[in-house]
């Protein structure tokens, strides 16, 4: 065997070696859905994968304003999710922030180094839209995911950002770091 045919066979068994966990982990991102499912009376934003489920968002009427409908809102929020997932987006790493858009108070989806990725819902306008914003995505948002919660300051608005990784929730890593 010459060293030309050896050294290309040793980098076709390297990046065949280094693409390996990058075609599971697309493998796993396309095998995520969302859906809206209600438990104890409560629409709740779910996503599912590799037979696991995962609450996020808990619709619990007492924590949406009047004009909101739970379900119908759970119903949208499990929609765009799904399909900004169907489009190929990396879903495993989000953040869920709160957030302000066009004025109004909003929460996102979004990945590492974005404000707003995919926005959520909005809320009718209100005196202080991102506090009005904070407060309800930290009355939704399921406890389990509430492990990496960061405070954020950025030009004079205050906004809160959950990072959640859902492979790991999914397949029961959630507090490994």
């Amino acid at each position: 065997m010459n060293i030309k045919h050896s050294l290309s066979l040793v980098a076709f068994s390297v990046l065949g070696l280094n693409s390996a966990p990058a075609l599971a982990e697309s493998e796993l991102a396309s095998d995520l859905s969302f859906s809206c499912q209600v438990k104890n009376g409560v629409p709740v934003t779910v996503v599912e994968g590799q037979g696991n489920q995962q609450p996020i968002f808990h619709w619990d009427r007492g924590n949406l304003p009047q004009s909101m409908d739970s379900q119908v809102v759970c119903n949208e929020v499990a929609l765009k999710l799904d399909a900004h997932a169907a489009t190929g987006s990396d879903m495993t790493s989000l953040k869920f922030i709160s957030s302000q858009q066009g004025g109004l108070p909003a929460i996102c989806a979004t990945h590492e180094d974005r404000e707003c990725s995919l926005l959520l819902l909005t809320l009718n306008p209100t005196v202080e839209p991102q506090q009005t914003a904070r407060l309800l995505l930290s009355s939704i948002i399921d406890k389990d995911l509430t492990v990496d919660k960061l405070e954020l300051s950025d030009r004079g608005f205050q906004s809160t950002s959950y990072k959640v990784t859902l492979w790991d929730l999914l397949l029961g890593r959630k507090f490994l770091k």
